[in-house]
């Protein structure tokens, strides 16, 4: 039996808009993702620069951050897509409100890195809260679309599940941060934030192809 994601109403053609809207977006936001994903693999599997002088493959890094920026807007779109298609839930609009404007600190922290406006560690300290909202986000809507079924149930558990998983890898991240500099106990926390942290940020495109691909096979009722 194919579980199927309905809009909410009675107008069957508004509800295929709306998942139509949501296959765009979150076929986009997700390709995008992937995208800037690949650029920084391979810019750290063929080697970061060593020097100031940096390699023939220096471009990747910045590349990735162009990619995020270039993407934000279908991120932000999938995100209240998604949503449109959801159960109504005061609580989680709202949090879809604050999910835009975190997606638009990160790529306004990237835009002032690309622009040597700030440094790295200043990026980091702005996008690190901003990224926990976003998979805040994220662990909230798929509860929701787990518990009013309009989530496919694998779907919205791998959603939650990296959700919260993410949210507790910068948790951590921010803990080891306070810690004395280059100590056992700092590195320890950093290891563990990334082990968690690193493997959602890698998925969540992916998550979002699936949803726009799941959509693309399933018919309004």
């Amino acid at each position: 039996m194919t579980r199927q994601l309905h809009a909410p109403g009675s107008d069957a053609a508004a509800d295929r808009r709306a998942l139509s809207r949501l296959r765009l977006w979150a076929l986009v936001a997700g390709a995008g993702g992937c995208l800037g994903v690949l650029f920084l693999v391979f810019f750290y599997a063929l080697g970061p620069p060593m020097n100031d002088r940096g390699s023939e493959w220096s471009w990747l890094a910045p590349a990735n951050d162009v990619t995020g920026v270039v993407f934000a807007p279908a991120h932000a779109l999938a995100a209240t897509s998604l949503v449109a298609v959801l159960p109504r839930s005061r609580s989680l609009r709202a949090m879809t409100v604050v999910f835009i404007v975190a997606v638009a600190v990160v790529a306004l922290a990237t835009v002032l890195l690309l622009a040597g406006a700030v440094g790295f560690d200043v990026q980091l300290a702005l996008s690190l809260p901003a990224v926990a909202v976003i998979y805040a986000w994220l662990a909230m809507a798929s509860t929701v679309g787990l518990q009013t079924g309009a989530l496919p149930p694998a779907v919205a558990k791998w959603g939650r599940i990296m959700g919260i998983a993410l949210v507790a890898a910068v948790v951590i991240a921010l803990a080891g941060a306070a810690l004395p500099e280059g100590s056992v106990p700092q590195f320890a926390s950093y290891s563990l934030a990334g082990a968690i942290g690193v493997p959602c940020w890698l998925l969540y495109p992916v998550w979002w192809i699936v949803i726009g691909s799941r959509v693309a096979r399933l018919r309004v009722a």
